[in-house]
């Protein structure tokens, strides 16, 4: 059996976002390397999203392509521990989230 444990970094709901603006207001790190973050996100319109870094290229979700509209869709990624993260939509119309959670988890 798997010790897991679980730190919730962000969440928001009921968000509107204009496109390139961050999502959360103060960027998220994980604690430690080799830990997975897992962002559930659901928006009320198809976007594309990225995770933003404080240096270095975005990591684009869903493989670039946009997320279904009012889909709940859930990633788990590693992400850089040196690095902070935010989310952004690079869609012109900016973004709508009715619910995300960024949780950093033990891999």
């Amino acid at each position: 059996m798997n010790d897991y444990r679980a730190e919730l970094k962000k969440t928001t709901s009921d968000t509107t976002k204009a496109q390139n603006v961050n999502l959360f207001g103060v960027d998220f790190q994980l604690r430690r390397e080799g830990n997975v973050c897992r962002i559930s996100i659901q928006a009320t319109a198809a976007v594309e999203l990225a995770l933003v870094p404080n240096s270095g290229s975005a990591v684009h979700l869903n493989g670039g392509a946009a997320l279904t509209a009012n889909g709940l869709h859930t990633f788990e990624l590693y992400l850089d521990q040196s690095r902070t993260w935010n989310i952004q939509t690079p869609n012109a119309a900016g973004i709508t989230v009715e619910f995300c959670t960024v949780v950093e988890a033990q891999a």
